[in-house]
């Protein structure tokens, strides 16, 4: 395991030891969790090289804190091939992690879940915010899309983890 990066020991050196020492085990566990998934998943070599270097990328929301751009220049490789291997790092568990902003996360989930339909990824990727809002009525008016089925996708994206982080990180 990689040792906890310089952000994290400053934040726990401002917390009480017994909480310290809990978000300690929590980071660890992540981590760990994360790196043990990379270790069995199918990418070899300089794919699986990427993978490690996404894996300590993700925040501890979840959450992709590089850009695939940035990743493939790193390595001199192509970008498709750093999605590719993402693609597989967004597999593992918590489902969620490795996305690089919410609505990506909210996708994944519901796509592991096998809840994913094309107006409900409609909805997300175009009127996430409104629903955040309860604009129902507006989403409702720009899809065309019962009122009522509104609400039942809101009433689902409400059951996914945002932060698939989280319930490693709150200890």
């Amino acid at each position: 395991l990689q040792p906890l990066s310089f952000k994290r020991r400053i934040m726990l050196s401002f917390i009480p030891q017994s909480i310290a020492t809990t978000l300690y085990l929590a980071f660890v566990v992540l981590e760990y969790q994360r790196f043990l998934q990379l270790t069995f998943s199918k990418l070899k070599d300089l794919d699986l090289k990427v993978g490690r270097f996404l894996v300590e990328a993700i925040d501890d929301n979840g959450y992709l804190t590089v850009s695939c751009e940035q990743v493939a220049k790193a390595f001199g490789i192509y970008e498709e091939r750093v999605l590719r291997v993402l693609d597989v790092i967004q597999t593992f568990e918590p489902l969620g992690v490795g996305a690089r902003d919410l609505k990506e996360c909210l996708i994944i989930q519901l796509a592991a879940k096998g809840l994913l339909e094309e107006a409900v990824e409609y909805i997300i990727l175009n009127h996430l915010e409104d629903l955040g809002e309860n604009k129902l009525n507006k989403v409702s008016k720009s899809t065309g899309i019962p009122v009522n089925q509104v609400q039942m996708v809101c009433d689902l994206i409400r059951t996914l983890e945002p932060k698939p982080g989280r319930s490693f990180s709150t200890g």
